[in-house]
């Protein structure tokens, strides 16, 4: 067995376990200019930042969503739809064989 596949049977059961026990998401994922979308299992992290290296950093909120790529291959500008919101992909974090980071925007 490779390594991608090793990872993407791993976070294939990951996915499924966080999901059951309310850490992850279902969703739908529609690629720029689609009018289908792919149903997919996402891992939605909400956060805050601090930006600016002074004393009086300025903290903003932000959203990342991790994909599983045996499900989709996001890309940005895709628009993912979950748990009653819909946001647009803005900003690759990470990939690796088998998962997708994106910070995401609403809308």
């Amino acid at each position: 067995m490779s390594q991608r596949a090793f990872l993407q049977d791993f976070d294939a059961s990951a996915f499924g376990a966080f999901r059951d026990a309310g850490l992850g998401d279902d969703a739908m994922y529609f690629a720029p200019g689609a009018g289908t979308g792919a149903p997919c299992v996402v891992l939605v992290d909400r956060g805050l930042r601090d930006f600016g290296g002074d004393v009086a950093p300025v903290g903003t909120g932000y959203v990342q969503i991790t994909f599983q790529l045996a499900q989709v291959s996001p890309v940005h500008g895709g628009r993912v739809e979950v748990d009653g919101e819909t946001y647009r992909l803005d900003g690759n974090e990470e990939r690796d064989g088998s998962a997708s980071r994106w910070v995401v925007v609403r809308g």
